[in-house]
């Protein structure tokens, strides 16, 4: 490990990012090799000194299998949520001047030349594996004055996991589910039935905890998303059932926090209920989530799947197929069903669900699919829609809904992803369908566009201050997203701006309210886009947890003040 540091150690000073408020490799106030060897005792070994995990394609380093099998999964989740310090996407892992170490399209038979550096990826990573480990790496950023971040499976659009220099915490092998059939948060009265996950746990293996004991855990469409991480502190919008059972947020009941001095705290509506309020929906600011103790519902004993696609044979049909989908879209609404849908021009690629508590009435696949067929009637348009009926969600999402996200959820690309709350009262209305349809139809050539129903029902039942998400969601129909794909590993002038231009034009048509989870470091005025009213709560309970900035990242609550 000595030998590792020492490496990391020579090279770092190349990393040295002149605006960083904390203290980064290549300054002198950077601990020394041997404190850090002390600290990574103190850990049982888990500080890692990542080297880029693409120089097995250059230089010295070659590995010729190894990099053939980086070049065969780059864009692979788990693959990439394996690594410790890489993220999903490749514009998060440069530095705005393109350094970096960057992936081969293809696997090279002779080592690449060029650079190969860091870039934006962690200097050092501590690989928990128990809340401990978290405790003393943060007492240990804070002494310090480290890059503190904190990583999942880097499912990151902003580079939040991650900066140059950064000291990362890496939640992935944290994976432990609980189910709780009697759970009473601590210094309350009511008691619940909860799924409790770790900061590592994926939805995948949240959704398999639910079908165990014969309930659901509300959380997201992708697999690999870390429940408790990211998406449930970041407000937990994008998830199949929310209409049902409302928000990620709306679903935690309590939370295990590591804090700013590196305590363990308990955090609910009876116990730090300001801690609680921030963590649900104010982001990464306020504390390291350890655990989180997720509502467990009945389940569902049948849900109903429609997936497919829905092809146009022409640009006139495609814009027919647009408007009317969105007008069926508040007969859907009524239906209870929740959906994700995805334009690729001419073709829409969806998945429909709905959920029944009681089989005995659900009705069957084929008396579903009915509701579907003004869309597939429409002339011009080619169908390749299915229904079918499952006894539980957990065999729906992992039949259908997960291979279907997996296939619209691009990894180790550069994107950059613009998102917009949909109002109910511009769904429920024609004008206001109409403009959807215009923005959608009018995209540049190549630029998707997706929606993601996951507002009205249980979502509008919460009060706007309840949780700490922007109050928008409280009135909303769902979100929808654009993703502005590069052509190379970090983002390039022109792309920045056609962010620039569908931002303007989500303004005019959606309004500014977004998504904190799923959008762009572009984005201005972001303290209002994300929280809205909220914001100044959210601020005021930083400075009061976090009063010297322990916990940082881009366009996090505080980060006024530099990350």
């Amino acid at each position: 490990m000595a030998n590792i540091l020492a490496f990391a150690l020579s090279i770092l000073p190349l990393l040295v990012h002149a605006g960083a408020p904390y203290c980064i490799p290549g300054q002198h106030c950077f601990p020394s090799q041997t404190i850090l060897t002390r600290f990574n005792a103190s850990i049982n070994g888990r500080l890692l000194a990542p080297r880029p995990y693409a120089d097995i394609c250059y230089g010295q380093t070659f590995n010729n299998a190894a990099c053939s099998n980086l070049v065969a999964n780059q864009g692979n989740e788990d693959f990439r949520a394996s690594l410790p310090a890489a993220l999903m996407y490749t514009q998060n892992e440069l530095l705005p001047n393109g350094t970096g170490c960057t992936t081969p399209a293809t696997a090279p038979t002779e080592p690449l030349t060029g650079d190969c550096e860091l870039g934006a990826l962690a200097s050092f990573v501590v690989d928990a594996a128990t809340t401990e480990h978290i405790s003393l790496a943060v007492k240990f950023a804070a002494k310090y004055n480290l890059r503190l971040r904190m990583k999942c499976s880097g499912h990151d659009y902003f580079g939040r996991s991650t900066a140059p220099g950064a000291f990362t915490i890496w939640t992935h092998n944290l994976n432990s589910t609980e189910f709780l059939e009697s759970f009473r948060p601590s210094g309350c009265n009511t008691s619940y039935s909860v799924i409790g996950v770790e900061a590592g746990v994926p939805d995948l293996a949240l959704y398999a905890a639910g079908a165990a004991s014969n309930t659901v855990g509300v959380g997201g469409f992708d697999p690999t998303v870390c429940a408790a991480g990211g998406w449930g502190i970041g407000g937990g919008a994008a998830g199949p059932w929310a209409p049902q059972f409302g928000m990620g947020v709306d679903n935690i009941v309590q939370f295990d926090v590591i804090n700013a001095a590196g305590q363990m705290e308990t955090a609910n509506a009876c116990t730090n209920p300001d801690l609680f309020w921030a963590l649900l929906g104010g982001g990464g600011a306020f504390g390291v989530v350890t655990k989180a103790y997720f509502k467990a519902h009945p389940a569902f004993t049948a849900v109903n799947v429609v997936a497919g696609t829905l092809t146009a044979n022409s640009t006139e049909t495609y814009g027919n197929l647009i408007q009317i989908f969105l007008d069926s879209h508040p007969m859907f609404q009524e239906q209870n069903f929740t959906w994700l849908w995805e334009t690729s021009p001419p073709t829409v690629a969806m998945s429909f669900n709905v959920g029944f508590l009681d089989s005995a009435i659900a009705p069957s696949a084929d008396e579903t699919f009915t509701l579907f067929q003004n869309l597939t009637a429409i002339p011009g348009v080619t169908s390749q829609l299915t229904a079918i009926q499952f006894p539980n969600w957990s065999e729906a999402y992992v039949n259908v809904v997960e291979p279907i996200t997996n296939t619209g959820n691009v990894v180790g690309v550069n994107i950059g992803l613009t998102s917009r709350v949909v109002a109910q009262e511009q769904m429920l209305s024609q004008d206001g369908r109409d403009k959807i349809a215009d923005f959608i139809i009018g995209l540049p050539s190549g630029i998707p566009f997706i929606f993601q129903k996951v507002g009205g029902g249980a979502v509008l039942e919460v009060a706007t201050d309840a949780t700490a998400v922007n109050p928008a969601f409280r009135s909303s129909f769902g979100y929808i997203d654009v993703p502005i794909f590069g052509s190379t590993p970090g983002y390039t002038a022109t792309q920045n701006g056609t962010i620039d231009s569908i931002l303007a034009q989500e303004d005019e048509v959606f309004g500014t309210a977004a998504y904190y989870n799923e959008n762009t470091v572009r984005q201005l005025n972001w303290q209002e886009a994300y929280w809205g009213s909220n914001y100044p709560r959210l601020f005021k309970i930083k400075s009061v947890v976090d009063p010297e900035g322990v916990f940082s990242c881009v366009q996090c609550v505080g980060s006024e003040n530099g990350w």
